[in-house]
């Protein structure tokens, strides 16, 4: 459940979103960071380089039309840049339940690292590093620069400058967001901008996705990971088995 899916379509349902701008004094924005990667951060880039100038062969074999602006020779001339990464600790969480601990309780995670590759200042892709039994590979990968331009384009609408010590990429229960942290309340917008959500509302749907979950598992304990079809109970495998084969 903490795993992070699908990077710039999934969806938060909350409220509709205020169209207050929120200013910040730096230009050092998480989307137009300005310092270079360290050691490590330059380690773990160069672990998975191979893979990006991989696909960025492949786009050169597509047809234009696919948006993307990555090439073998761009890959080797793009600016690379890390993007604060967080995620959320349900079990740090849960031992003091507040709306205000859910940014104190996000992490940067050791297994993950998020990047960015600029050129001539546009982002050409966003993607994400990711560590598997000592060995970095290419998780997320986003290359469409058209795409990711239009996704973004919320940002300076409603954050201008967004100081990256206050701005940052956070996922919760899988779920991708920007956390803006201002007069000390925070808050949370997902990629595409709309709905923002405020601490009391992101609050009470952590609570309800705790709550859901820990009756799931309660359900599967007394089952003993089965599903009730009927008068028979189904190992929950089998079950999935069959519902994908119908």
């Amino acid at each position: 459940m903490k795993q992070i899916t699908l990077f710039l379509s999934c969806f938060f349902l909350f409220t509709s979103c205020s169209e207050k701008k929120i200013t910040s004094a730096t230009n050092n924005s998480l989307l137009n960071p300005n310092q270079v990667l360290a050691s490590n951060e330059t380690k773990v880039y160069n672990a998975v380089k191979w893979d990006i100038l991989d696909r960025a062969k492949d786009n050169t074999a597509r047809s234009k039309s696919s948006g993307s602006l990555l090439s073998p020779q761009v890959v080797e001339r793009m600016e690379v840049y890390r993007i604060p990464y967080y995620e959320f600790n349900e079990e740090d969480f849960f031992r003091d339940p507040t709306p205000e601990r859910i940014i104190t309780c996000c992490y940067p995670p050791e297994d993950k690292m998020m990047f960015i590759g600029k050129m001539s200042g546009e982002i050409v892709s966003i993607f994400e590093a990711s560590k598997k039994k000592d060995k970095w590979y290419i998780g997320i990968f986003y290359d469409d620069a058209n795409f990711i331009k239009e996704t973004l384009s919320w940002i300076p609408k409603k954050i201008e400058y967004p100081d990256s010590s206050h701005l940052k990429l956070i996922t919760i229960y899988g779920l991708p967001h920007f956390a803006y942290t201002n007069d000390n309340k925070t808050t949370y917008y997902r990629f595409t901008g709309q709905p923002e959500a405020y601490e009391s509302e992101l609050f009470d749907y952590i609570v309800s996705a705790h709550e859901n979950a820990k009756g799931l598992k309660e359900f599967f304990d007394k089952t003993g990971g089965h599903v009730i079809k009927g008068d028979s109970l189904i190992p929950i495998e089998e079950f999935m088995k069959r519902e994908k084969n119908k």
